[in-house]
């Protein structure tokens, strides 16, 4: 399964979690302290955008991403995902320059980095 509808499932189990949670009549403790430092109508409000709206909108936003994902290649509009890989390159290398150029010091100068190599971070 895509990896963004996986998130999105995540995010949305979350917010219904959290939904239940709220409406049992049992209170939580983040809950009443919320209430108790920021008033009963804005802990609420912390309370709901914290922890059911935006894994809502999270949710959405992958639902989103995971359903694009579905669409072959040669119907999407990849050229301006390859403009940000070219921008992202161009400002890379402009960054190797300068290194290279401005320190002669081999411990501060950095070694060539792909951007999409995270094994090196």
């Amino acid at each position: 399964m895509n990896q963004s509808l996986m998130l999105a499932v995540f995010a949305f189990v979350v917010a219904v979690v959290s939904l239940l949670r709220l409406l049992h009549g049992h209170e939580l403790f983040r809950l009443t302290d919320l209430k108790r430092i920021w008033g009963r109508g804005r802990g609420l409000a912390i309370y709901f955008v914290a922890n059911i709206a935006l894994p809502v909108v999270v949710g959405i936003v992958f639902l989103a991403q995971g359903v694009i994902g579905f669409v072959p290649l040669t119907e999407r509009d990849v050229r301006s995902e390859l403009q940000l890989m070219v921008l992202a390159d161009l400002a890379r290398d402009a960054a190797q320059r300068e290194f290279d150029r401005g320190l002669d010091f081999e411990a501060i100068s950095a070694k060539y980095w792909h951007w999409g190599e995270f094994s090196q971070l």
